[in-house]
């Protein structure tokens, strides 16, 4: 797997997480 694929897939999860749970929590979380 190369990096650029590993970077889509952490990527799309961030964004399904970010869908899912709202905006408060992704900046809580820095």
């Amino acid at each position: 797997m190369s990096e650029n694929e590993l970077s889509k897939i952490v990527f799309d999860c961030a964004l399904k997480l970010h869908q899912n749970l709202g905006p408060g929590l992704l900046e809580s979380a820095y």
